[in-house]
């Protein structure tokens, strides 16, 4: 009898929260914590006897406690959460209910047998009835709007869940979806179709014949617009080979030793190089631990690498090239401001020169530039005459 009397005030607790939020409150517990209590309750309460399906004690998907047998489940046939809020906009609490004001919670032991019959049927059917309603166009416009434009924006897919609305689609996009923006764009559009295009466009509904237009319009502007750029490249490049031409004509240094190389040649070298300290990082670090910002292609940052370390420190590692054993190498100029302020931070910086990339590479590590400098082994020198392009800072390694 004692433990009827402790199950009687139990379910007083449950009656007067009303929700499982409150319950919770109560309870000082979480949602799980309050789900698995609830669970015990129900399974002690079968095995003592007790019924308790009509009482309002098990939570629906809203959180509010309801009676089980007026529950329903979509756990086998579960419904789109988003078809769920699209039918509390469009819910009459007669031939359409709020689905999850009828579905038990998900995690509620034991479950109700029954499920909602052809719940997009229901949806289908409430649709139908706002359709023939034009005074209810305006009300029920952003959930019927949000139906066929963003969870089923393709109109097959949308037909063949809700196949009653085939004839009326066209109809519905242009009097509650479409805004007066909307259809002044179409009737625009709608000018430049001969009957022989709609002939030719066959089925196709009126936002389909207008997206096919408009797609068509669009082609158009682009290859103009590549075209545009083809003539504008073409001459940029003309202007760079005559640029280089000249720098190389003026140039100081050795055909063998360049200061400038041609522009696939220099990416060549670059690739090469990068991939070789690459294989040498990962062997080091661990591949999971290092990013290199140009394996696919140029991204212009000011580090070619990042290194994870184990403190947490990130490594930044700038790679400098060459095919032969020149000794000289560039910093751009945004790499070496980006030099200057990691010294004001943790993190690190290094600069991995590879010499002789193309025969036999020969790998130097600077691991700090500043005391490179002061133990007079790098020096901002040229040992020949070269013209530098503008922007760059030069290093000479003058041991290792």
């Amino acid at each position: 009898m004692n433990h009827k009397i402790i199950i009687g005030l139990v379910l007083n607790v449950i009656r007067a929260a009303e929700n499982l939020d409150t319950l919770q409150t109560t309870l000082g517990l979480n949602e799980s914590q309050t789900i698995s209590a609830l669970n015990c309750l129900y399974s002690y309460m079968t095995k003592c006897g007790i019924a308790y399906q009509d009482d309002k004690i098990v939570p629906n998907q809203e959180g509010l406690f309801c009676a089980l047998e007026s529950l329903r489940t979509d756990l086998n046939n579960p419904i789109n959460e988003a078809i769920k809020d699209i039918s509390k906009s469009l819910a009459d609490n007669e031939k359409l209910f709020y689905f999850r004001n009828i579905l038990a919670h998900h995690d509620i032991v034991p479950q109700p047998t029954a499920n909602i019959l052809n719940p997009m049927a229901l949806v289908e059917i409430r649709i139908v009835e706002i359709y023939a309603e034009i005074r209810l166009w305006q009300e029920y416009k952003e959930p019927i709007s949000r139906l066929f434009e963003e969870i089923y924006p393709d109109k097959q897919q949308l037909i063949a869940i809700l196949p009653g609305l085939k004839t009326k689609y066209d109809s519905i996009m242009m009097n509650i979806v479409w805004n007066a923006e909307d259809r002044k764009v179409m009737q625009s559009v709608r000018k430049r179709i001969s009957k022989q295009m709609l002939d030719q466009l066959g089925s196709a509904s009126i936002e389909e014949v207008i997206q096919k237009i408009e797609n068509v319009d669009k082609l158009q502007a682009e290859n103009k617009k590549l075209q545009d750029n083809a003539i504008n490249l073409q001459s940029e490049i003309e202007r760079l080979k005559n640029e280089l031409q000249q720098f190389l004509a003026t140039s100081g240094i050795a055909s063998s030793n360049p200061t400038v190389e041609d522009n696939l040649y220099f990416e060549e070298i670059r690739q090469k190089s990068e991939l070789y300290v690459y294989g040498i990082l990962k062997e080091k670090y661990g591949s999971d631990n290092v990013v290199w910002n140009n394996s696919e292609s140029e991204s212009y940052l000011p580090y070619d690498f990042i290194v994870k370390m184990p403190t947490g420190i990130n490594k930044y590692i700038e790679c400098k090239g060459t095919p032969k054993g020149k000794q000289t190498f560039y910093m751009t100029q945004s790499e070496w401001f980006f030099y200057q302020e990691q010294k004001k931070t943790e993190s690190l910086y290094e600069i991995y020169r590879v010499n002789n990339v193309e025969s036999t590479p020969c790998l130097t590590i600077i691991d700090n530039l500043d005391k490179w400098i002061e133990s007079k082994s790098i020096a901002p020198l040229l040992t020949s005459t070269e013209t530098i392009e503008g922007g760059k800072v030069f290093m000479t390694i003058l041991k290792s």
